[in-house]
C-alpha cells in the first residue's frame, strides 16, 4: 500500500498530513534511495537471480552478439561474464557488478578445469569432455543450489525434470570450442529457459522500485 503510494504520489486519505510530508522527505532522501538498491540486489541474489549490465536483452541475444563479435560460438560462462562485468566505453572489462557473480564463474572454471584435467585421453589425443548434465551439476554446485526451483545464472525457466542450459559445450583444458550443429541445438534449448532471464529480472527491478 505504501509503494503504490509512494509511486503515486498521492496521499491515501488513511495517511495524515503530516505524516505524509515526512515520508515524501525519506523517499526522496540519498538513505531510502541506498536501502532501496541494497535491498533490491539481495532479493535478487537470494531468490537465483542476478544484478547485471545487460538491460532487458535476453542472455539468448547477448550469446549471439558476443559470437558476431567474436567469429567464434560462445559458452554460457563466457555470456555470464559478459553481462555481469562493468565496463570502460571503449569496452573493457573492469570489475564484476557483484562479488557473487565472481565468485560463481571463477569457481565454475575452477572444477571444470579440474574435471577435464582428470580424463582420460580420446583417441584424437584430448581429454574426455564432460557430459551436459556433469557441466549442469557443476554449474549448480558452484552457484549455490536449487533455492526454490531455480538457480542462479540460469534463468526463470530451470527445470530439474529437463537438465538443459547453454553451460554445455565441448570445453577443452586451453580453450572452449563447440561442433556448430550440436551448438545449434543448445542454443535452441537455451533459448527457453534464457528467453525471460534478463526480462524477469529488470520487471522485478521495476516493481522493487
Amino acid at each position: 500500500m505504501l509503494r503504490t503510494a509512494r509511486e503515486s504520489k498521492k496521499r491515501p486519505s488513511w495517511i495524515l498530513d503530516d505524516l505524509w510530508v515526512k515520508l515524501l522527505e525519506y523517499w526522496n532522501s540519498s538513505e531510502f534511495e541506498k536501502k532501496s538498491e541494497q535491498g533490491r540486489a539481495a532479493r535478487l541474489s537470494n531468490k537465483g537471480g542476478s544484478v547485471h549490465t545487460g538491460g532487458s536483452i535476453s542472455m539468448a541475444a547477448h550469446q549471439r552478439r558476443l559470437e558476431k563479435a567474436k567469429g567464434k560460438p560462445v559458452t554460457h560462462d563466457e555470456v555470464f561474464e559478459e553481462i555481469h562485468m562493468k565496463k570502460l566505453k571503449d569496452g573493457t572489462k573492469t570489475t564484476w557488478i557483484e562479488l557473487r557473480a565472481e565468485t560463481t564463474h571463477d569457481n565454475f572454471k575452477r572444477i571444470l578445469e579440474e574435471f577435464i584435467q582428470s580424463q582420460s585421453i580420446d583417441d584424437q589425443g584430448r581429454p574426455i569432455q564432460p557430459t551436459q548434465e556433469e557441466i549442469m551439476d557443476m554449474w549448480i554446485k558452484v552457484a549455490g543450489g536449487v533455492h526454490k526451483g531455480r538457480v542462479y545464472g540460469l534463468g526463470s525457466e530451470f527445470s530439474l525434470g529437463r537438465r538443459t542450459s547453454g553451460l554445455s559445450g565441448s570445453y577443452s583444458s586451453s580453450h572452449c570450442s563447440v561442433d556448430l550443429n550440436e551448438f545449434e541445438q543448445l542454443n535452441r534449448k537455451v533459448a527457453k529457459i534464457t528467453e525471460l532471464y534478463l526480462q524477469e529480472t529488470a520487471a522485478r527491478e521495476e516493481e522493487a522500485k
